[in-house]
């Protein structure tokens, strides 16, 4: 498996927020099986359109986010962003990545 740039929203500790309602992504650098966090950007006021477009330019090729709006699942599968649903933090939420434990929706 080649390096995979996987995008988390996040919110100040908090559990990860909704992808549309994320003040902050931790991007995640992940190969074979392990992760490190690469980079903190910061998603205030931009649309979810603009957001996916500024994913894609960073060769982000997953998210994990609490839940997806319609509109926003719809940009993701054009832009070719896979997107998984998590309950929890950040770091648990790439751990649980990392270990196969979320599928796609």
């Amino acid at each position: 498996m080649g390096l995979n740039y996987v995008a988390v929203t996040y919110d100040a500790g908090k559990p990860i927020p909704r992808f549309e309602k994320a003040s902050y992504f931790n991007i995640y650098y992940v190969k074979a099986g392990k992760y490190s966090h690469g980079q903190m950007l910061s998603t205030l006021d931009i649309p979810a359109d603009q957001l996916v477009d500024q994913l894609t330019a960073m060769r982000i090729k997953r998210v994990i986010a609490r839940d997806f709006a319609p509109k926003s699942m719809a940009l993701l599968r054009k832009a070719g962003i896979e997107f998984y649903g998590f309950g929890g933090g950040t770091d648990a939420a790439i751990a649980a990545y990392t270990r196969g434990e979320l599928s796609p929706l």
